[in-house]
Order: C-alpha cells, then sequence, then structure tokens
C-alpha cells in the first residue's frame, strides 16, 4: 500500500500541507504487512499551474500508484478524477 502526504517539504518532518492541488511536495510511504518500507518525496510541478493544479495533481499520484491520500482542502475535479 501506498500512502501519499501533501507536504510544504520534501522529507517526513516537514510540516503538512493544507492544500491538495498547491502542495509543493508528497511524501510517499510504502507499506508492507502493517509496515513501513520506504519512504521518499516528490516534487508536485502542478504548482505552478495557472489551473488545473488539483487534475495535474491526481494524475501525478495516480501514475505513482497511490492508494491513499492525506490532504487538507480538496476541489472537486481532483476527487472525481481520483474516484472515478
Amino acid at each position: 500500500m501506498k500512502i501519499a502526504v501533501a507536504s510544504s517539504g520534501s522529507d517526513i518532518t516537514s510540516d503538512s500541507s493544507k492544500f491538495f492541488g498547491r502542495a509543493t511536495n508528497f511524501v510517499i510511504a510504502e507499506l508492507e504487512a502493517g509496515k513501513i518500507v520506504s519512504v521518499r518525496s516528490i516534487e508536485n510541478r502542478a504548482t505552478s499551474a495557472s489551473g488545473g493544479a488539483g487534475i495535474k495533481t491526481a494524475q501525478l499520484l495516480a501514475n505513482e500508484g497511490v492508494d491513499v491520500i492525506i490532504a487538507g482542502q480538496w476541489a472537486q475535479m481532483p476527487l472525481k478524477y481520483l474516484t472515478g
């Protein structure tokens, strides 16, 4: 299972971000048998988009194979994209 947390920085000690589409990074933890086996960060390049940042961010995380996303405020379009 992969869990992504919207983050304002590139490591696990960074503050969480209040916004999904404008989070500068996502810290991704991979779990196996309930234990963390890896942690890494990916940059969210959609933060500089003039529009559609939420959808671009949703696509980024879907391409990473993320199962769970923890973030503050979400727009409707990314939610619809991820939940089908």
